[in-house]
């Protein structure tokens, strides 16, 4: 419960006047020197659903004895607890208004009618004096009443509790004169016949009856043993290898009867308590929020006070966002490296690697969202100058194969998203987008979402080790906060945020670091000469990207980047096919049936701009496959006849792959390519 509370704030931040009285709250229970009530962990569905029906058990009573005693003891002392504060967070919880005055009068009536009815000490079942006698058999019959209630809860409760021990008596009493002076009589035999197989009382708790066992059929011709007789079970079938007496069995019926009096009595009083409960439902939700959000709180300033997490909040600051010393939430406040960071717009963070770029991104995040939702951070200070109404943090790399998306192609449908939501009041936050493609392409998508964040005024970080951002003259950075990660003299990382920019990345640091060879690191550094060198040389002749990639076939004026024209024109230009032999397929439309009976070559492109290129025997049955994926679904094709068969089509479709990701296309997958998936979708 108090986790799902906990997620439910963190997922759906409050407004900031709900958050201001979660901090107060928080700071209450950091302060307050007098001794915490219990705050159950409370399940209110429940409650409701056993009142209603009538089946609170004494479980249930006792959870709502210290829920509502809980309560009073917060009311009683309101101003100290704060209880106004913790009262709207339930509000917001529950999305109703709770009154204090009502909450304390069902707390008082849940005491007053549960005060003589809930158990009060130890109700141990009737134990037997004589040692031959299982006391297990008591504690079986009657556990279906022993400690449900208080033996004095009612006039009809104590006479059921006599009743029981009367019988428990004479039960025992019976078992005493029938049965018992058979054993030691037995016992007295064998002293002089050893070979005489002993008696004794045997327990079965599947029939909770005590019998004797251990005769055979000629014993009964012995003294005393005549009124013996095989009892019966709980399925009426004949026990042959147990004994009892007319006696042993009708005392036995009445212990069992007054235990079942006595279980039907505690029944009707817990039913009748929920009769009186059930209508005051809607406060005992609220008690029990109340009790979830008051341990909620009491558990997380538990586990953050010792962290020397903060409360510490600015809400007039001048800056949109302040963090003032602060660290990663996974780390101890003495061991940790404190930053301190204004955000204002966009910042550039730059840094080798392992320097505590991602670190930082994160720990902004997590800081700025628990400050934000009122729970205490750890950091010395935030300052906000206005709310924040959304984080977005693109960290990390992989690829979703169930719906057909690269890494890339995953990374651009989180960015596209971010950019779609994002206002002037999100902190987004990014972590070297662009890695999952080429240089030339990564470093260009990420200039251009970077200024587009900062022309919107959205604030956030976006950390990079595109360093062509700061070399190409197109890229726009000069407006924006540049800030990195700073390394000591030796060149070990530092773990501080500093003004400025990095523009080397210490990867073969490290490489090293982490085990690799040396001569595959010098090897390594050969080869980052060697290219280095070529690009310069060919910037100097200013080389084209093509030139640089290989060469590709000269582009018609009429071409347009990335669009589903162009790759029209490059599909007639690899098939040798005119254009009037394009044939498209719109986003509500089918493939001609016809057309299903030829080898096909076939490129589709999704809403979000993502090409496939594939081939298919089938293009009716492929344009429906291809559809049923989630990102495919509004999907674009453009296809064309191959007359030669299903091996000349692998081979358009390889060519094809390559000159599309040479030119730049954004391709969900270029593994055909190798042909190693043909016609895979």
């Amino acid at each position: 419960m108090c986790e799902n509370l906990l997620r439910q704030f963190l997922l759906s931040p409050p407004p900031k006047s709900v958050a201001d009285d979660i901090r107060q709250s928080l700071l209450t229970l950091t302060t307050i020197e007098s001794p915490f009530p219990e705050f159950p962990v409370a399940n209110p569905a429940r409650y409701v659903k056993t009142l209603q029906k009538q089946e609170a058990g004494p479980d249930i009573l006792r959870d709502l004895f210290n829920v509502a005693d809980s309560f009073l003891h917060c009311h009683q002392s309101s101003q100290a607890w704060s209880l106004v504060h913790i009262l709207r967070v339930v509000s917001h919880s529950l999305n109703f208004v709770v009154k204090p005055e009502g909450l304390a009068s069902v707390s008082q009536l849940i005491l007053d009618t549960l005060a003589t009815v809930l158990p009060d000490g130890e109700d141990a079942a009737y134990l037997p004096a004589e040692e031959m006698i299982s006391k297990h058999l008591f504690e079986f019959v009657e556990s279906e009443f022993r400690g449900h209630v208080a033996k004095t809860a009612s006039a009809e409760m104590i006479h059921a509790y006599q009743r029981v021990k009367r019988a428990a008596l004479r039960y025992e009493k019976v078992l005493t004169e029938d049965l018992i002076p058979l054993i030691h009589q037995r016992s007295k035999q064998r002293q002089d016949h050893k070979q005489l197989k002993p008696w004794a009382l045997s327990f079965d708790i599947h029939n909770k009856a005590i019998w004797l066992r251990g005769l055979v059929q000629q014993d009964l011709k012995l003294d005393n043993t005549q009124n013996l007789y095989h009892p019966v079970d709980r399925y009426g079938k004949t026990v042959k290898d147990r004994w009892t007496t007319a006696r042993v069995e009708k005392y036995l019926g009445e212990y069992k009867l007054a235990a079942e009096q006595a279980r039907h009595c505690v029944a009707t009083l817990l039913s009748d308590i929920s009769k009186q409960l059930a209508p005051h439902s809607l406060s005992i939700v609220q008690l029990a929020t109340f009790s979830n959000v008051m341990r909620t709180f009491l558990l997380h300033t538990k586990a953050c006070k010792p962290k020397h997490w903060s409360l510490a909040v600015d809400n007039d600051s001048t800056s949109r966002l302040d963090l003032e010393s602060f660290f990663p939430y996974w780390m101890s406040a003495h061991g940790a490296v404190k930053n301190s960071l204004t955000l204002n717009d966009m910042a550039v963070l730059t840094g080798h690697n392992m320097a505590g770029k991602s670190t930082t991104i994160r720990s902004a995040a997590v800081v700025s969202l628990l400050a934000a939702v009122g729970f205490m951070f750890p950091a010395k200070r935030v300052g906000f100058s206005d709310i924040i109404d959304g984080w977005y943090l693109r960290t990390g790399s992989y690829d979703d194969p169930a719906a057909g998306l690269s890494t890339f192609a995953v990374e651009m449908n989180d960015i596209h998203i971010a950019l779609r939501d994002a206002s002037s009041h999100t902190l987004v936050l990014i972590d070297e987008l662009g890695k999952g493609t080429e240089t030339r392409s990564g470093h260009a998508i990420a200039a251009s979402v970077l200024e587009y964040l900062q022309a919107k005024n959205i604030r956030g970080i976006f950390s990079t080790h595109w360093h062509e951002l700061f070399f190409n003259p197109a890229v726009q950075l000069d407006a924006m906060q540049m800030i990195s990660m700073a390394v000591n003299e030796e060149g070990e990382p530092s773990y501080k945020i500093v003004a400025g920019s990095c523009l080397s990345s210490a990867a073969y640091r490290t490489a090293f670091t982490l085990g690799f060879n040396n001569h595959i690191i010098t090897r390594a550094q050969e080869i980052e000469k060697a290219y280095t060198k070529y690009v310069e040389i060919n910037e100097q002749q200013e080389y084209s990207f093509t030139n640089v990639m290989g060469r590709v076939a000269e582009e018609s004026p009429i071409y347009e980047v990335h669009s589903l024209t162009r790759a029209s024109h490059l599909l007639s230009e690899i098939t040798q096919q005119p254009l009037s032999q394009i044939k498209t397929v719109a986003a509500n439309m089918q493939a001609s049936i016809a057309d299903s009976q030829h080898s096909v070559i076939y490129v589709l492109r999704t809403s979000l701009g993502f090409y496939y290129v594939g081939e298919t025997d089938n293009i009716h049955a492929r344009v429906e496959a291809h559809r049923k994926i989630g990102s495919k679904k509004n999907c674009v094709f453009i296809y064309t006849l191959v007359p030669l068969g299903k091996s000349t089509a692998r081979k358009i479709e390889s060519t094809l792959i390559k000159k599309m990701t040479l030119l730049g296309f954004p391709l969900l997958s270029a593994d055909d390519a190798k042909h190693q998936h043909f016609g895979s979708a």
